[in-house]
């Protein structure tokens, strides 16, 4: 029997402006370089509304997809997404922060 550890992280690969359409934004990663001895992979994205020092946090299911679909965006919201990679060894560190500002022309990274 062989030890099956935690996967690593994945990267972010999107979203870039393109991605944007009114207020939804689609989120696009890569499978983590070390899938933990498992090619078995899940993808849990959490993702928090930081709103002038409050924050609004919400966990989606997980899924085998490497993209996420996110709509109803508001305007002017600082909107921080994480991706974390689980096999059966457990959940990996989740991918690098990526902040994005919705605005009026796009979105832009911080």
């Amino acid at each position: 029997m062989s030890y099956i550890g935690r996967p690593g992280r994945p990267t972010i690969t999107a979203p870039t402006n393109y991605e944007l359409k009114e207020t939804t934004i689609i989120l696009a990663w890569d499978p983590p370089p070390d899938n933990g001895g498992d090619m078995n992979l899940r993808y849990r994205v959490q993702y928090k509304e930081v709103i002038g020092g409050t924050a609004k946090e919400e966990t989606f299911p997980d899924s085998t997809d490497t993209q996420f679909r996110l709509p109803g965006l508001r305007r002017g919201i600082t909107y921080r997404f994480r991706v974390y990679a689980i096999n059966k060894g457990g959940v990996g560190e989740p991918a690098e922060v990526q902040y994005f500002v919705i605005d009026v022309k796009g979105m832009s990274g911080l």
